[in-house]
């Protein structure tokens, strides 16, 4: 039997607002500015952790920062490849399936632009599966955008594409052969 799924209410959603406008508030404060106990505060915390809907991610915020952010669409047949690819390369920090012509988009960052082109070029410009690339560079965030990134800058991606595609723990090779 399938466990009902989780329905957040007013006060579930009060907690969350508190904590994304101030991470470091205690459970304690919490509690009094919504009139709730503090051990309702931390089960309903608690519980939203059980099933995913609250949780807390370190990583770098893109709008304090010198990244350059950018997102690649991309229309291809095999979007679940593209996907898996994003999930196993250091270089890519997301990846979305969407509808329409371009129906997966690749979320990248570095600090070097010639180094995206090139993980653009090697995964997608030169991935048969891929039909369409669309990059596009983001010049100006709004908001906080916080997201974990490896931050190891002697990470190498290699002078040659094969040698990328050959030796990156990363790459996922049979999205980058041709499949007979």
């Amino acid at each position: 039997m399938k466990e009902k799924e989780y329905q957040m209410d007013h006060i579930d959603r009060q907690i969350l607002s508190i904590i994304q406008d101030d991470p470091n508030i205690s459970h304690t404060r919490i509690a009094r500015q919504i009139n709730r106990s503090q051990p309702t505060v931390g089960l309903r915390l608690k519980k939203m952790k059980q099933v995913g809907l609250f949780q807390i991610q370190p990583g770098v915020n893109f709008k304090n920062t010198d990244y350059i952010v950018v997102f690649v669409n991309l229309a291809t047949a095999s979007p679940e490849l593209i996907i898996e690819m994003a999930r196993k390369c250091p270089f890519m920090l997301n990846a979305f399936r969407l509808s329409g012509i371009f129906n997966v988009m690749v979320l990248l960052a570095n600090s070097n632009l010639k180094k995206l082109y090139r993980i653009i070029n090697i995964h997608f410009r030169n991935n048969h599966n891929v039909q369409r690339v669309s990059m596009k560079i983001v010049s100006d965030i709004a908001n906080d955008f916080i997201l974990p990134m490896n931050l190891d800058d002697e990470f190498p991606l290699s002078s040659s594409e094969n040698e990328c595609i050959d030796n990156c723990e990363y790459c996922l090779k049979d999205v980058l052969e041709n499949k007979a």
